[in-house]
């Protein structure tokens, strides 16, 4: 499988085309908690595989139980505010995250 420099470092390319090109994975490199972006604390990397050319699609930093606590709590925190908005608000950011993935994803 080809390899093609990405920010700062390689990342395989599919050979295939269309509809059955497998989707390239990047940046999880840490873990979305409350915010911002930081290393997981388990230490570890769970490798995902291309299970045709055995090439790594993606990386995955691994948390661990006080990684899952933090995530939970910030959550539950976050949907407090959340549910308290009209559900017309809510609605609108949800239309506006469908809009941004079509488009990313060029969905019609």
């Amino acid at each position: 499988m080809a390899l093609k420099a990405q920010a700062g470092r390689d990342v395989p390319v599919s050979g295939q085309n269309g509809a059955n090109a497998p989707a390239l994975y990047q940046g999880f490199d840490g873990q979305y908690i409350e915010g911002s972006w930081r290393p997981g604390k388990h230490g570890g990397v769970q490798v995902d595989t291309d299970p045709y050319s055995g090439a790594t699609l993606a990386e995955t930093v691994m948390a661990n139980q006080g990684d899952l606590d933090e995530a939970y709590r910030a959550a539950a925190k976050a949907q407090v505010s959340w549910a308290a908005r009209p559900p017309a608000e809510r609605a609108a950011v949800m239309a506006g995250v469908d809009r941004m993935v079509r488009v990313l994803y060029k969905i019609s």
